[in-house]
Formats: C-alpha cells, sequence, structure tokens
C-alpha cells in the first residue's frame, strides 16, 4: 500500500505542473472568497425598478441601484442583487427575491416607509462559510483530477501489472484514495494558514474546525472523484463528466451564493445534494451551533462517499475478474 502511494508521489514530482494546477485551482477560490466576503457581506444589493425620485436611497448597510428597467432575474442567483424591487405605484411592490419571505417583507416594509431600510438579515454567510462555499467546488473537482493516476494504470495496464504482485486490488484502491486525500487536504490547509498568519486575513474558523470541516469535504470530493473513474474509463471523459456535475449541483446547491427557492421539486433535488448537508454543517457550526445538531448531515456525507466508494471498488474488481484490464 506504501508503495503505491510512494510511487504516486513521485510520479507527481515529475508532473509538477499538475501540483501547479492544484495549488492554483486552491488558492483563487479562497483568495476570491476573501475578496467577496470583505466587499459585500455588510451590504445587501437592491435593484430597484421605478420612474418616481421620491425614495431615499441612502443607507450604511444597503445598496439601492434604482433603474428604468428590471435586470434578469439570474442575477439574483449570481449575486448580483439580493432582490429585485419593481414599483407598482400607490405604495405597492412587486419584491423578487430568492432570500426568503422575511426578508421579502423586510424590503416591502422598508420601501413603504414602515421601517428603514437596513439590511441585517440573521442568514447572512460569515467569512468561514463563504470560503468554504467557494472551495467546495474547486476540491470536488480536484478529487478527480489526481485520481489520473488511477485511470492511467487502468490504461496502460499497471493496475494489471501490480495485482500480479502480494498487493492485492483493496490495498492498491485504498492507497489510491489515501494519495488522493492526503494531496488535496494539506496544501488547501497550508494556503489556509498562509492566509491567516502572513496575509491577516480573516478566514472565520480556528485552525481546529478547519482541519474536520476540510477533512469531511475532502472525504467525499475523493470518493466521488474515485467512483467517476471507476466507472468511465478514459481520464479525460471522466474529468469532463465529473466537472459538469460538480458544477451544476454545486451552483444549484448555493455554493457560491446562499438563496431560498419556493419551487418544491428543486427543494428536495437541493436536499439529497451532499454541497447542501455539507453548508448548512457549516453555516451552522460558524453560528455557534453545536456539531451534534448536524448528526443527520455527516451520517449522510458519510454514507454517501462509503457508498461512492464501494460501488467504484466493486466495478474495478468486477472488471479485473472480466479482463478487461
Amino acid at each position: 500500500m506504501f508503495k503505491v502511494i510512494k510511487n504516486n508521489i513521485l510520479r507527481l514530482k515529475n508532473e509538477k505542473s499538475y501540483l501547479i494546477t492544484a495549488l492554483i485551482i486552491t488558492i483563487v477560490p479562497i483568495l476570491l472568497a476573501v475578496y467577496f466576503t470583505s466587499k459585500f457581506q455588510m451590504k445587501g444589493n437592491i435593484a430597484l425598478v421605478t420612474n418616481s425620485n421620491k425614495f431615499d436611497t441612502t443607507s450604511k448597510y444597503i445598496n439601492v441601484n434604482v433603474m428604468k428597467e428590471a435586470p434578469a432575474k439570474s442575477t439574483l442567483v449570481m449575486g448580483k442583487y439580493d432582490a429585485i424591487v419593481t414599483d407598482k405605484g400607490n405604495g405597492n411592490f412587486d419584491v423578487v427575491t430568492y432570500k426568503g419571505d422575511d426578508f421579502k417583507k423586510f424590503i416591502e416594509g422598508a420601501l413603504q416607509g414602515k421601517s428603514s431600510i437596513r439590511y441585517t438579515p440573521g442568514g447572512t454567510r460569515k467569512a468561514g462559510t463563504n470560503i468554504l462555499g467557494y472551495l467546495t467546488m474547486f476540491i470536488l473537482m480536484e478529487g478527480t483530477l489526481f485520481m489520473r493516476y488511477f485511470s492511467e494504470d487502468k490504461i496502460n495496464g499497471a493496475f494489471k501489472r501490480v495485482l500480479i504482485s502480494p498487493i492485492s486490488i483493496k490495498s492498491y484502491l485504498v492507497a489510491q484514495y489515501i494519495f488522493n486525500f492526503f494531496i488535496i487536504y494539506l496544501p488547501t490547509f497550508i494556503v489556509l494558514v498562509v492566509e491567516k498568519e502572513l496575509l491577516k486575513v480573516d478566514i472565520g474558523f480556528n485552525y481546529f474546525q478547519y482541519s474536520y470541516l476540510l477533512a469531511i469535504l475532502t472525504f467525499i470530493a475523493t470518493a466521488f472523484g474515485f467512483f467517476m473513474s471507476a466507472i468511465i474509463e478514459n481520464t479525460d471523459d471522466s474529468s469532463m463528466m465529473a466537472t459538469l456535475i460538480i458544477t451544476l449541483t454545486s451552483m444549484l446547491a448555493g455554493c457560491f451564493y446562499s438563496f431560498t427557492n419556493k419551487n418544491n421539486i428543486i427543494d428536495k433535488v437541493t436536499a439529497i445534494m451532499p454541497q447542501k448537508n455539507y453548508l448548512n454543517l457549516v453555516q451552522g457550526i460558524e453560528n455557534k451551533s453545536a456539531i451534534s445538531n448536524y448528526s443527520g448531515q455527516l451520517v449522510y456525507i458519510f454514507a454517501l462517499s462509503i457508498i461512492l466508494f464501494i460501488v467504484g471498488a466493486v466495478i474495478c474488481n468486477r472488471r479485473y475478474s472480466d479482463g478487461k484490464y
């Protein structure tokens, strides 16, 4: 098992571009998360569609952008605006937002003069949740990226030659999993330490919290990467399909922007996504909730990871037995 891990490390040293790529797709999301957290965390943005100039839009808590035509609703999903408000006249407003009914009522009351315009919703994401939210998609992608060595071994026949040796297929697959886990986990954690200690950035959580929260995310990322590499032989096809799945599900799960949706079908779909369960756990912990309150999410994430690994291992074993490797 250790020889497999050592061999992968030597291969990685000879392909430094892969390590550099991993660092880039780790550092960039953290930098983006830090930037957007400091830029937008204390300010909300509202698009106010009206022909009137009677509204006092001056507020240190919210940006009210007055315009003649309503922007596309996609700007809500992308996080450009928290709400699109259309002035219907006579004190009536049409408010479109994905931040829930409480926020909608608050905006209506503020514009009708029943309350001052102040943006302080209790569910606002903090620095730690923003950083891990941005990192979620990229770490999931890394899970597939570093399974390249496993895919290459299957294609060039090294997988079969390894199994002829005393090492078992179980030990080989576990070794690939361990290598992938630590090659994702360690650089990411180091980047967070550098951000905090050298750049003096608020990363939200303490190191102990990051140690296990990052481990949970890396655990599911490695399992998914292994599963995709097991069911799809070609490395490029596996990476492309995994990237598509990860991107779509991460956006729906709210990794980049927290929003709510009243569509029951979409709610049910997002509820089963591991990203959604993970972010609920992260945000709860950052809001000082006990981790025991999220035992359901933890069990689900670990159970799904184990299932993905077992299914991938069964597929590999069957194909090996059938002489396809």
